[in-house]
């Protein structure tokens, strides 16, 4: 990798030559390309630090020495944490789920993969980190799905767990049946609902007008008009 050019009097000088001295340990991790200092191997460091470089300047007779700093930052790992999404059995395929948040210390872009735990491809996973119901024939009620994920952000790659629950379909969102009779009435109305709480009656203008717990309701005051 290029870490720099050389500059001669502030400028490219294609008179001089450039080499490294012997006598500084850091120089075996660097090598001279033309005017150019380039890293010699590869570094595999978890914290940044500082590399002293001596580099032997050559022009015509003359010779000269200096010493160079190199500010080696080392790219962090990105941040994640195991999370929890949950779908319902009514949901159709192609369902929006969630998105799985991540971070990167250095700011690099992150890549997200499902690697384990996706069956026959119930999930779908997008390189942003947005998961879908893929597949909806294939999820099962109540059952716990453990993926493994994968986050890449082009220097490493961590692993997380994201956990896809299936629940019922809540009872606010199920199809209640349910019958009133007669319809119209005079007298009593009888409601038919297998999980009966409370009925209100409100007239057309949204007022309430009744309030029961009886299944049986008594209707003969009303005036004559349209309820619900």
């Amino acid at each position: 990798m290029l870490v720099g050019r050389f500059l001669l009097d502030g400028s490219s000088n294609s008179i001089a030559t450039y080499s490294l001295t012997s006598e500084l340990v850091n120089n075996d991790l660097y090598r001279i390309s033309g005017d150019s200092l380039i890293t010699a191997t590869d570094f595999s460091y978890n914290q940044s630090m500082d590399h002293l470089v001596q580099i032997k300047t050559s022009v015509l007779d003359t010779s000269f020495i200096n010493l160079l700093q190199v500010n080696v930052q080392i790219n962090q790992v990105p941040q994640i944490s195991s999370q929890q999404f949950y779908v319902i059995e009514s949901d159709t395929s192609g369902t929006f789920i969630g998105q799985i948040e991540a971070s990167d210390p250095d700011g690099d872009s992150l890549a997200f993969n499902i690697t384990s735990g996706n069956g026959p491809g119930i999930f779908e996973l997008s390189e942003l980190g947005i998961l879908y119901l893929l597949d909806a024939e294939f999820i099962e009620l109540n059952a716990e799905y453990d993926l493994i994920i994968q986050v890449d952000d082009g220097y490493h790659q961590i692993f997380v767990i994201i956990t896809v629950e299936v629940d019922p379909i809540p009872l606010e969102l199920r199809a209640i049946e349910f019958n009133i009779y007669p319809n119209p009435a005079q007298g009593i109305i009888n409601i038919n609902m297998a999980a009966f709480k409370e009925a209100t009656i409100y007239n057309l203008s949204g007022k309430r007008i009744k309030r029961s717990t009886d299944k049986r309701i008594d209707i003969s005051s009303f005036s004559e008009g349209v309820y619900y």
